[in-house]
């Protein structure tokens, strides 16, 4: 029961991002949290071994920030409750469910489920961009924008794809330098690790054809990581398998995008230009300078902050580019978590954040040096790479995110732990201790001389070979 509520996590979380497709492609409007409901059987599960504190989760530089991310709703001024209630949930829900993967031991289940679910994902989006597209190939060229049937509007955000494949590269990445240690496999059994690497080399791929440099940043750190530290106690025959699938993954994707005249590459060197635009770097420096800017033009905006759901309209009421949405209000997104925390939670935000962020680091560098592992580091690189770029506390993958990383953190209970010591044999389990009961059945019972009249039958053959009464 818990293991099948957190695949439904899990999987709802990969395929996030592909929700406004499935609503056209059923031909009906979107049903408003539907993805928050599925993740309520988790949650529910949850909240009481969270309530018990055996988490990470349930530290206290956690239920501070959280605490600080409610309590600002009822900031005066703040007229985004609804925006600001969506987001504190989306936030929050992390919490109970680490607590029952951390019980339940199922942090690897979780991970391969995630991996796996992405790579779905991945591929069903290439199937919704064919359709619109001429074919694959071709939408390839602008994969991560997910057009509409009309091929002119866009439904989707490649930052935010990137991003997601990226953190689920590095988890398939973790799992294939863990699967059974150094272990060689036997002959005819199920190679996973190799698995588990072609999903790396897919998830890889996806993620630069979305051009987003945050995901290429947080991919090129999480995978860097892994391969230089992660790799040293391999086997020779591991890592024959490894340069060998990642070349044979590397020269496949660069077929494949010089058959389509796609170059990824030379989208995301215009996103690091010196462009105007949103997308590029210069584009979103002038957005974190007007946040600055916006922080400072009230004093209750520096030590508490503009209250949940407010960034963005105070945002966009200081920076030029900033277009009305649909409510006929200015708004405009930070492209940076760490920017946006400030502008709503202000000093305190940034004090109980710096907290959070201290503690963690501290928490995977000891757990990583206790198991001789960087898999901590990496990750949680990873998310924090990506997390100067965009809001990623709000994207529909943070679920998964949020509670990967905190049961990651939580200290091991058991002889299992949430990461095992990459590239090492498991440690193998205690011997059984040697069978009492049989090693007395196998001597001799020692009885007096029987007489076979007087004995009964069964008692003659007790200690014999016979069996008893």
């Amino acid at each position: 029961m818990a293991r099948l509520a957190l695949a439904m996590v899990f999987v709802t979380s990969a395929f996030g991002f592909l929700l406004p497709k499935f609503w056209e492609l059923l031909g009906r409007p979107p049903v408003l949290f539907v993805d928050l409901a599925l993740c309520l059987p988790a949650v529910l599960l949850g909240s009481f071994y969270w309530w018990k504190g055996r988490c990470f989760s349930s530290t206290w530089p956690v239920v501070l920030c959280i605490g600080l991310v409610w309590l600002s709703l009822a900031y005066p001024g703040n007229v985004e409750v609804t925006r600001g209630t969506f987001i504190a949930a989306l936030v929050t829900l992390p919490l109970p469910v680490a607590a029952l993967v951390v019980e339940k031991r199922a942090w690897a289940f979780c991970a391969q489920v995630y991996v796996w679910a992405n790579a779905a994902a991945m591929l069903a989006a290439l199937w919704f961009e064919s359709r619109v597209e001429t074919s694959i190939v071709a939408a390839l060229g602008r994969f991560g924008f997910l057009a509409a049937k009309d091929g002119a509007s866009r439904m989707g955000n490649p930052n935010q794809v990137g991003g997601q494949l990226a953190l689920a590269a590095v988890l398939a990445f973790v799992l294939y330098l863990k699967e059974r240690g150094g272990q060689q496999p036997q002959p005819g059994s199920r190679r996973m690790p190799e698995i588990n690497l072609a999903l790396m080399i897919l998830l890889s791929i996806g993620c630069m054809l979305t051009a987003s440099r945050g995901a290429f940043a947080s991919w090129l750190f999480g995978v860097g990581a892994l391969f230089v530290w992660g790799t040293r106690a391999l086997p020779l025959w591991r890592m024959k398998d490894l340069l060998a699938i990642s070349m044979t993954g590397l020269l496949f994707a660069m077929l494949l995008m010089t058959a389509g005249g796609t170059t990824p590459w030379g989208r995301l060197q215009e996103r690091f230009g010196d462009g105007r635009s949103n997308g590029s770097l210069s584009g979103r420096t002038e957005i974190w300078t007007a946040a600055m800017k916006a922080w400072n033009s009230n004093p209750d905006f520096l030590w508490r902050g503009t209250g949940t759901g407010m960034a963005d309209d105070v945002l966009g009421q200081f920076t030029p580019s900033a277009v009305e949405d649909e409510q006929g209000v200015l708004r405009k997104n930070c492209h940076n978590a760490f920017v946006e925390w400030a502008l709503s939670l202000g000093f305190l935000g940034l004090a109980a954040g710096g907290c959070l962020a201290a503690s963690a680091a501290y928490q995977a560098i000891r757990l990583d040096r206790r198991e001789a592992n960087v898999g901590r580091l990496a990750i949680l690189g990873c998310v924090a790479l990506f997390a100067m770029g965009a809001v990623s506390y709000r994207h529909e993958c943070w679920p998964a995110t949020g509670t990967l990383v905190l049961a990651m953190l939580s200290e091991p209970r058991g002889r299992r732990t949430p990461l095992v010591r990459i590239g090492s044999q498991l440690a193998s389990p205690e011997p059984p201790r040697p069978n009492v009961l049989s090693r007395r059945k196998a001597e001799p019972a020692a009885l007096p001389p029987l007489d076979s009249v007087a004995a009964p039958p069964a008692i003659a053959h007790r200690g014999h070979g016979g069996v008893g009464p």
